[in-house]
């Protein structure tokens, strides 16, 4: 009897913590974090550089790529998404679809985050519109297809 009391214990101590984290982890908090990430990463990307040699303005050579494709023959499903996105930021959307065809795609839907996060921040404790919501569900659902199409395509 006394190990069902600790165990039931031990789970009402776990309920409890996971109440507090999802309790943190939504509204205001969640959607702050969200759109200040966003913001942060397009800020980053307006700094990056697009030639071949960024990583002599960054401080450190990023290998990963060469190392993936030079020794296993694989193009990975992110190639080129970073000098896709810093072309996109410097205005130039056809090189932007050159280095990756999803990237500016990918691109919009995070710069879209920072206004749709500031607006869910805004309309707290309430709920966006059921529209509003049902678009940005729809984007999610239709960038998620194409990612997934695109490693299926570069596997094929």
């Amino acid at each position: 009897m006394g190990k069902k009391r600790n165990i039931r214990r031990k789970i009402r101590k776990w309920l409890k913590v996971v109440r507090a984290f999802r309790k943190t982890t939504k509204g205001r908090f969640l959607n702050g974090f969200i759109g200040l990430a966003c913001l942060a990463f397009v800020v980053f990307c307006l700094l990056l550089p697009t030639d071949k040699m960024a990583s002599r303005h960054i401080g450190f050579r990023w290998n990963l790529y060469c190392f993936m494709n030079d020794v296993f023959g694989v193009k990975y499903a992110s190639a080129g998404l970073t000098r896709s996105f810093a072309a996109l930021c410097r205005g130039d959307l056809t090189r932007a679809f050159r280095y990756h065809h999803i990237g500016p795609i990918l691109f919009a839907f995070i710069a879209v985050q920072i206004p749709y996060r500031a607006w869910a921040i805004k309309a707290w404790p309430r709920a966006l519109p059921q529209k509003a919501r049902t678009a940005h569900a729809g984007f999610c659902a239709v960038l998620l297809a194409l990612i997934i199409f695109d490693w299926l395509f570069l596997l094929g």
